[in-house]
């Protein structure tokens, strides 16, 4: 799991990186991609966060100490 929330910040960064450092920035193409790239992400964050739909979203999770190891 923290992989999982780990890859939202390399995500910002490698963003923050290609605007910053890019050579190809200036191009209307390569704002266009980071814009387009942001706006995935950012979507399928909210709708992860917000749509809770199917077998998973019933499922409550126990605390760590009362789950089974079976």
């Amino acid at each position: 799991r923290l992989l999982h929330w780990t890859t939202y910040a390399a995500f910002a960064g490698a963003t923050a990186h290609g605007l910053l450092a890019g050579t190809d920035t200036e191009h209307p193409w390569a704002l266009w991609m980071y814009l387009v790239a942001v706006g995935a992400v950012g979507g399928a964050t909210v709708w992860r966060a917000l749509v809770r739909t199917g077998p998973a979203a019933s499922r409550v999770r126990a605390p760590r100490e009362q789950r089974s190891t079976a």
